[in-house]
């Protein structure tokens, strides 16, 4: 936040000069580099600031919308350097990303070729009732799946004495009903409609 003085009608003003011509300084706290919420603040304050200085006489109009313009010049172009890293940013992500597409349907393919050959090896071993194959470069064993054993049932199986009824209560809000009651105006208080915003870089 900038520093403050007092002038003699013991009015507080920024401690900012107001610039002169088109030659003018910065701020003493803006001669350093300032972040964006830096500016941000710095241009808020400024814009309360000198609207108070020109009622008092402080300075003149075209000193205050030039020293405004030029702050607010500063403020746009940090916000456009961000918005240039953002763009390099995302384009760099949308290249890692067609990257990751390519290698993950490569790596997709390569996995269906493996669960194959698995499938194709469990088949055979099965087919002539052998477990293991003992060997010190790829050992082989059919083992049992662990957790739960799936459950199978035929037709022949008589499953309504294992059958229940399950009733549960659930309570749903009917939201677009309450935006529909918010705009016919049916309801004034305590729910309110609230749409956000969003930034877009070109």
């Amino acid at each position: 936040m900038a520093t403050r003085f007092v002038l003699q009608a013991g009015k507080e003003y920024p401690s900012f000069t107001p610039r002169q011509g088109n030659d003018w300084p910065l701020p003493p706290n803006m001669e350093k580099q300032m972040n964006i919420f830096e500016l941000k603040e710095e241009f808020k304050e400024a814009q309360e600031s000198i609207e108070e200085m020109v009622e008092d006489g402080v300075i003149d109009e075209q000193t205050a919308i030039d020293t405004l313009s030029s702050i607010e010049c500063e403020f746009k172009d940090k916000c456009v350097s961000k918005a240039l890293v953002y763009k390099n940013l995302s384009a760099s992500i949308s290249k890692m990303l067609e990257a990751e597409g390519r290698m993950a349907k490569r790596r997709k393919g390569l996995e269906k070729v493996c669960e194959a050959i698995k499938a194709n090896i469990k088949f055979c071993m099965e087919e002539v009732d052998m477990n293991k194959i003992d060997d010190i470069h790829a050992p082989i064993a059919i083992r049992k799946n662990g957790g739960k054993a799936k459950l199978w049932i035929d037709d022949s199986f008589d499953i309504s004495k294992y059958q229940y009824e399950k009733k549960t209560v659930e309570t749903v809000t009917d939201e677009d009903l309450i935006r529909e009651d918010i705009e016919a105006g049916v309801i004034k208080e305590g729910a309110e409609l609230r749409r956000g915003t969003h930034l877009r870089i070109g």
